[in-house]
């Protein structure tokens, strides 16, 4: 065999499952914006919503529109909010993302509820398969 090292998340058809239901919260519409379009362009994901603000209104669309992956942008508010949405959607996976990664950050996310912390800069390749491996573990067996 080559190099390549098989792994049934990396190598299964996107219309073998179905597609991970994603909400974006980032107060930042661009980085949303270019967010939404790697997930669009991966396959494999949807994004259902996206909101700029953790609000409660946020907390409420988010929960309507039931993800099964929420990804967070944690300067928007950080702790607050994941705890919220941790508590109304306990069996989503929740992904707090940062430009500036630091253990102390990573350490309070984990705390406030999040499933996984992620570098927002990494390239498209390394953070789609990081959410789709997220996504996954949440999943029944043979979903991913």
């Amino acid at each position: 065999m080559g190099s390549r090292r098989w792994h049934p998340v990396y190598m299964q058809k996107s219309a073998d499952r179905s597609p991970h239901r994603v909400v974006i919260v980032d107060k930042y519409r661009a980085a949303a914006a270019a967010l939404q379009a790697v997930l669009d362009g991966a396959g494999g994901f949807v994004v259902v919503g996206v909101f700029n603000d953790p609000s409660d209104a946020t907390v409420e669309g988010t929960v309507t529109l039931a993800p099964s992956l929420v990804l967070v942008d944690v300067t928007t508010d950080g702790a607050s909010f994941l705890r919220r949405i941790r508590r109304r959607l306990p069996s989503a996976r929740i992904v707090a993302m940062t430009t500036r990664p630091t253990a102390e950050g990573e350490a309070l996310v984990l705390r406030a509820g999040a499933d996984g912390y992620l570098e927002k800069s990494l390239d498209r390749g390394k953070l789609v398969r990081r959410l789709t491996l997220l996504s996954c573990r949440s999943q029944a067996a043979g979903s991913c």
